[in-house]
């Protein structure tokens, strides 16, 4: 670690609490991006996995942690301003808000994967809607991608979907595998490898811009659609200054690094703007979509309370 008598190292390896079972796309680019961190500094992380409610049950925990730097999280980019008030919709049982955290970075954007069984008859956008506006079928969110379902629902009319809220995204694609699920949304980080491997294929991705050459895009069959996802670094509340300048100046260093620029590469991954690799940028982005998806908050929460 650096011997620099002003500014803050790590004295003790940092927790990294992590909301999904192992396999998530938060664990992938953490362990990416921390391993040249590591090697960079001296600094160790343990990563510790707390998946239930779509990630925030971790970061419920996170808020309850010292802001000492020894301890952060790795989450949903749009989970804690939107995906968490749709799994937990009574604050008083989510134990947060917004601003109960300190935003440090969003190192990765990515869009999500809508996928299906390889043997499916499903086999693009088109499809797709065409499906999901004919026939009732399983839909399963997985890894924080509640929100596309949402979205979706919104843009087009469904036919009876039965949805399975909130589960890891390496579960989800699981579900598909076994025919236990026609749709699932998972990150296309996580679907990529399977789909390669012909396990599951992709039918379309959420970005306006093909990911994948000769896969689609909902925005092909739905005009205007686009949900991206992106996992961001935070940490308890009050974390001081120049903790946050260690995080945020060598992630950003790492970010740099060949053996991470490979991995984003070859796993459809975008770095976001300069922006957004700050403490300010991200918070800004926070309170952004928590604007923006407010509408579609509320009408859930107003759904998921009459089935109560």
């Amino acid at each position: 670690m650096s011997t620099s008598a002003w500014a803050w190292t790590p004295s003790q390896p940092i927790k990294v609490l992590i909301g999904f079972a192992p396999g998530s796309g938060n664990e992938l680019i953490f362990r990416s991006l921390a391993a040249e961190v590591e090697k960079n500094t001296g600094a160790k992380f343990v990563i510790m996995t707390k998946p239930g409610a779509g990630g925030a049950i971790a970061s419920k925990q996170l808020t309850q942690e010292k802001p000492d730097g020894h301890t952060v999280s790795v989450v949903i980019s749009k989970g804690i301003p939107v995906q968490d008030k749709i799994n937990i919709p009574d604050q008083k049982n989510r134990g947060y808000s917004i601003d109960d955290f300190t935003y440090l970075m969003v190192p990765a954007v990515n869009q999500f994967a809508i996928i299906a069984n390889s043997k499916d008859s499903i086999n693009g956008p088109k499809d797709l809607i065409n499906a999901l506006t004919r026939e009732p079928m399983t839909f399963v969110a997985g890894g924080g991608s509640r929100l596309v379902y949402e979205v979706l629902k919104e843009s087009i009319k469904f036919k009876d979907v039965v949805h399975l809220l909130d589960n890891g995204p390496v579960q989800a694609i699981n579900e598909i595998i076994g025919g236990h699920a026609r749709i699932a949304v998972v990150p296309l980080l996580v679907a990529g490898n399977y789909h390669k491997n012909g396990n599951i294929k992709i039918v379309a991705t959420t970005g306006t811009n093909r990911a994948i050459p000769g896969i689609g895009t909902v925005s092909e069959a739905v005009p205007g659609f686009e949900v991206m996802t992106g996992w961001g670094i935070v940490a308890p509340k009050g974390l001081p200054n120049d903790v946050q300048n260690w995080y945020i100046r060598e992630f950003g260093k790492a970010l740099q690094s060949e053996s991470v620029k490979t991995f984003w590469n070859n796993n459809f991954l975008e770095t976001p703007s300069t922006k957004m690799l700050s403490s300010s940028g991200y918070f800004d982005y926070v309170k952004t979509n928590e604007s923006r998806y407010a509408k579609i908050v509320d009408t859930v929460v107003k759904d998921i309370q009459k089935k109560q």
